[in-house]
């Protein structure tokens, strides 16, 4: 299991890194510049370069609340696009991808201590493999059906999709459709596979995930087409840089950037890769 697990990891992380852009606040004419921060696991023990210890998410947090950055969701990041409604100043989102166990024991008490929002990327078979099993590490278990439900009890924390069994580079890269498969059994296939993550995170959290976010940043072109089907308007992409949006520009949700947080770099390099100083 701790082989599986650090095989993923590594390879969801290699193929997730990219070049960053720059950032720049919320502007007056109905369009903004967001920025959206990926983390994956948290652990005081290292396994791969992306592994963020407890002490480094801190201090992140900390370089973003002096400087006077707002957490959002991506509902009010959705609500922005489509909706019109406005956001802070300076807004930043905050995303964990593939759900680990960690994110429970040392991301959620941060993100209270500092009243941060998150959206955590959930892939659904990791999860509900974990149901039932007593022992729980830090390096290497995900979240299972209760430890979900006690991170969405917070009010801080939103799901998204990650997949339900589709994150793994064997049969298929990720979400993308496969050599010689037919559209319709990729629309098959894609849609059991999203509505079964769907149906399992509303199970535990009481809520139908509100974005989606490519396994290993891949998909096919149809691939949009089929989650707005599904009542998808958001995705996360894993190519770095800083989103562009502006009101009634609804198709660029469904492409956001992201950065790829280094466990190595200090918070001042990490943000200034962003603009941020």
């Amino acid at each position: 299991m701790v082989k599986r697990a650090v095989t993923v990891i590594f390879a969801a992380l290699t193929l997730c890194t990219g070049a960053a852009g720059a950032f720049l606040p919320a502007r007056g004419d109905g369009r903004i510049e967001l920025p959206v921060v990926m983390y994956h696991s948290v652990s005081k023990v290292g396994i791969g370069d992306y592994v963020v210890p407890p002490k480094v998410l801190e201090a992140d947090f900390e370089f973003l609340k002096e400087r006077g950055y707002k957490t959002v969701s991506v509902e009010e990041v959705a609500n922005f696009v489509i909706k019109g409604a406005e956001l802070p100043e300076k807004p930043i989102l905050i995303t964990f991808d593939d759900g680990f166990y960690n994110n429970l024991v040392y991301a959620l008490p941060l993100l209270e201590k500092y009243s941060f929002k998150a959206t955590v990327n959930v892939v659904g078979a990791f999860s509900e493999r974990e149901n039932g099993k007593k022992k729980r590490s830090c390096s290497y278990s995900y979240l299972n059906e209760k430890e979900l439900a006690e991170m969405a009890k917070s009010g801080l924390v939103e799901f998204g999709n990650h997949s339900y069994d589709m994150h793994a580079l064997k049969g298929r890269r990720g979400v993308m459709r496969k050599r010689g498969e037919s559209e319709q059994e990729y629309k098959e296939a894609f849609t059991a596979d999203c509505k079964k993550c769907g149906d399992f995170v509303k199970r535990a959290c009481g809520a139908e995930p509100k974005v989606f976010a490519y396994p290993f940043g891949s998909y096919s072109k149809s691939t949009p087409k089929l989650l707005n089907a599904l009542g998808y308007n958001v995705a996360f992409t894993c190519a770095e840089g800083v989103n562009r949006l502006k009101k009634g520009d609804t198709a660029r949700l469904m492409w956001l950037k992201r950065i790829n947080r280094p466990a190595k770099l200090s918070s001042k390099r990490y943000f200034e890769k962003l603009g941020i100083k």
